[in-house]
């Protein structure tokens, strides 16, 4: 579930992936349209021949929410940006799948590329609208400052090895989330803006969301930002904590909104609104999840 790449070496903290690492229990293929929230994005820098790629979630017709890490050397070329919705074979096209270019790269106010972990969330603006249907869906948000407990689900495109191995598919994972005295033990620079869960992960999903069961749909309450080992249980992955950046989610859509001169952008939030945002029902799809 984690690409093996310069970017998650650079933005994440080296992972240490020993071959000793204990390998994902539980890691499943993700069937088409079973998690329609996923985003596979592709930064293409000048003189190379490979590809940074890392994971996202669909906002809306025109919003992707990743990790602010990854987007980080690339902030001032938006036009490097490829974002693949649908995508669920990595091996070849599926007539699932809606390419789109990026205008504008938008991180938190507040992020610091040199404090691991900070305000760890930013939104891209898609050149033009995506189309939605079975296999692509904007996702819903938890609207809760509770900090999170149980098991989640996350979903992502990355390493499914220590070895490197890359997945050939969307893959989705089941996780332990951990109490906060387990995740500043697991890593100093813990602080409230994020949780964690174990097992670990690995190189190529950051961004990737975390998602829990509420009621009757999967609501994302975090987005991955960066772990110490790779795949190794007692060696926790660190989420952005979604729940205290709803105010700022809001406000950037809103924003996009005004100056697109429509009003197609709203947040799918589940519990209570947020204020001048009204609660959207997300549609039922059964839905799967993974990390890195």
């Amino acid at each position: 579930m984690f690409f093996k790449s310069a970017l998650f070496l650079t933005c994440l903290t080296a992972i240490s992936c020993s071959k000793q690492a204990r390998i994902f229990g539980g890691q499943q293929k993700v069937e088409p349209g079973e998690f329609p929230n996923n985003a596979l994005i592709h930064i293409r820098q000048p003189l190379q021949t490979t590809l940074k790629s890392f994971c996202g979630s669909i906002l809306s017709e025109k919003l992707i929410l990743v990790a602010a890490h990854s987007t980080y050397s690339d902030l001032a070329h938006p036009e490097r940006f490829e974002v693949i919705a649908g995508k669920y074979d990595l091996l070849q096209w599926s007539s699932t799948e809606q390419v789109r270019k990026v205008r504008i790269v938008i991180k938190h106010p507040d992020y610091d590329h040199f404090v691991k972990g900070m305000h760890d969330v930013a939104v891209l603006v898609l050149t033009r609208s995506l189309d939605f249907n079975v296999f692509i869906q904007p996702v819903a948000l938890m609207d809760s400052l509770d900090y999170p407990t149980g098991v989640g689900m996350v979903t992502g495109y990355g390493v499914i090895e220590p070895s490197g191995t890359k997945a050939s598919y969307l893959t989705k994972l089941s996780v332990n989330i951990l109490t906060q005295a387990a995740c500043t033990n697991g890593d100093s620079l813990w602080n409230p803006t994020l949780f964690c869960s174990d097992p670990g992960t690995c190189d190529g999903d950051s961004g990737a969301p975390l998602f829990q069961r509420h009621g009757d749909k999967w609501v994302q309450i975090g987005l991955v930002s960066f772990g110490s080992q790779c795949a190794f249980y007692g060696s926790p992955t660190y989420y952005t904590f979604l729940g205290r950046y709803l105010n700022w989610i809001n406000e950037t859509m809103v924003s996009i909104k005004d100056n697109d001169g429509n009003g197609t952008d709203r947040p799918n939030i589940a519990g209570a609104p947020l204020v001048g945002i009204i609660a959207v029902t997300c549609s039922k799809i059964i839905i799967g999840l993974l990390t890195f």
